[in-house]
């Protein structure tokens, strides 16, 4: 029998984007460009930028090709052939399978550059959806910070003072600003156009991953404010998802049946008691009980149709299911929830927030922390664990006795596929999109509380952490993750509760 085809998306398809950024220096293409791969990479596809500037400073001296000089009409010609390289590799890129998304991240101010990358895509062997992002800033005060980010952080002024380097790049924009003209209509093109991002114009926009795009740049916005991922606070139950870790060493790891087997019972879904490291489908303590592992031993599997399989009306899921949904929370949790609740009065993030909880009891019952803070607060099923399905609670050697095929398939690509019942960890991600582009959209502080599996993937997004790596992101209990954007991510400061003494009303020494 076939074995069930790994998960399908956008990204397996024959779907090919390539987007030229437009607009005058220090208008905000570059975070565009990193916001852009950073979400396609996290849902599973491959994105990547490829910028005429760091291509620039390769071949050529930064501290000549860097000045204002160099941008004259003078030089107009060696600046089209650094574009049509990094064009070219930009689409010779796209060519290889798998490859969804490529970034040309340059300035295309001009009606006849656009028209040579147009040139160049309708030379292709493959269909290439071609989009043009256009960033526009008339804002004085967005601006100005552009431009101080700019010359403290583009390797151009490396070296030289700020109010020269600030005087220099103006000169640079001014010669640009000669030529400037912006994307229209008239150019029979599909587009993004964004000013001041706060207005969104969009035209000709189709396909499922460039949809994507464009609702995850209507979403995005330049605005301070804190993100705060929390886990729930500890429950009553044993754990299993903690053992998850060792799924993880044996995918990277054993290739024979003797290796295997040193695993005993440990694995990915194994109910027993463990403390071991956080792993690729770790969870909360959520599940586990003796009466749920008994009724994982006596539940027979369910014999596969074609690629379906059927789960049997009283399967072991049930009692899973439900021990996992009413855990009720330890004393430990408690404490704090209490802890979470005085610290939150104080803090800049604690400030009227938006709290976003899994519709578990035990995250519902931490977000109460946030009652007294005129805080308003929505509970998301997409914050809910990660459904391992049929697989739930079974050991690595279990899986691989009972569903050889889905063994085999689970070993070869663990990130795509989904088990018979359940949903892999790309349908997590996909499952988080769209809190992902409200988290994006909302100007005011957020707390997100959540579990495990869930806050890796949010963790790996917000840190453009490669999202087969998340799973191995070390998220503690009781630990509050404070991320605030900066130039092209986001800075991250933790806080471990368990090191602050509620009686004291401080932290312990040395802990923060």
């Amino acid at each position: 029998q076939e074995p069930l085809p790994l998960l399908s998306t956008a990204f397996q398809s024959s779907e090919k984007v390539l987007i030229a950024t437009v607009g005058l220096p220090a208008r905000g293409k570059s975070w565009l460009s990193a916001r852009v791969v950073t979400y396609i990479n996290w849902l599973g596809g491959k994105a990547k930028v490829f910028n005429a500037g760091k291509y620039r400073r390769k071949i050529l001296d930064a501290r000549e090709s860097g000045r204002s000089e160099f941008f004259g009409s003078k030089n107009a010609k060696k600046r089209d052939e650094i574009a049509k390289t990094v064009l070219n590799e930009g689409i010779k890129w796209l060519h290889h399978h798998g490859n969804s998304v490529a970034v040309f991240d340059a300035t295309n101010t001009t009606p006849r550059r656009r028209k040579i990358i147009k040139e160049a895509v309708a030379k292709c062997s493959i269909d290439l959806n071609l989009i043009f992002l256009e960033s526009i800033c008339t804002k004085k005060e967005i601006l100005r910070e552009n431009l101080l980010m700019k010359v403290r952080n583009s390797p151009d002024f490396k070296n030289i003072p700020e109010k020269e380097a600030l005087s220099d790049l103006k000169k640079r924009i001014a010669k640009y600003e000669k030529v400037y003209k912006e994307v229209d209509d008239s150019e029979n093109t599909s587009y993004i156009k964004l000013q001041d991002m706060t207005k969104v114009t969009c035209k000709g926009i189709h396909g499922s991953i460039a949809l994507q795009i464009a609702n995850l740049l209507m979403s995005c916005h330049s605005g301070h404010r804190p993100i705060v991922l929390l886990r729930a606070a500890e429950a009553k139950t044993e754990s299993i998802e903690d053992l998850r870790a060792e799924a993880f060493k044996t995918l990277r790891g054993f290739e024979d049946d003797d290796e295997a087997s040193t695993l005993g019972s440990l694995g990915p879904y194994a109910e027993v008691n463990s403390t071991g490291s956080l792993g690729p489908y770790a969870e909360d303590d959520d599940n586990g009980s003796t009466s749920n592992s008994n009724a994982r031993q006596s539940a027979s599997l369910p014999k596969r149709r074609g690629s379906l399989s059927l789960l049997p009306r009283n399967s072991f899921r049930m009692p899973v299911t439900s021990a996992t949904s009413f855990a009720k929370v330890t004393s430990s949790g408690k404490i704090f929830i209490s802890k979470l609740k005085e610290i939150a009065e104080s803090a800049d993030w604690g400030k009227s927030p938006a709290v976003f909880s899994s519709t578990l009891p035990r995250a519902i019952e931490t977000s109460q922390a946030f009652d007294s803070v005129k805080s308003w607060s929505q509970q998301w099923s997409a914050l809910n664990v990660l459904d391992t399905g049929l697989c739930h609670g079974m050991s690595v050697e279990e899986i691989k006795k009972k569903l050889p095929d889905d063994y085999k398939m689970w070993k070869k690509n663990p990130f795509r596929y989904r088990f018979p019942g359940g949903e892999s960890y790309m349908d997590l991600c996909h499952r988080l999109s769209p809190l992902v582009l409200e988290l994006e959209r909302i100007r005011r502080p957020v707390v997100v509380i959540s579990h495990l599996s869930t806050l890796q993937a949010l963790y790996a997004y917000f840190k453009a952490i490669p999202i087969d790596l998340a799973p191995t992101v070390k998220l503690e209990q009781h630990t509050v993750i404070i991320l605030t954007p900066n130039q092209y991510g986001w800075k991250e400061r933790k806080r471990n509760l368990d090191n602050y003494d509620i009686k004291e009303q401080k932290w312990k020494p040395h802990c923060t």
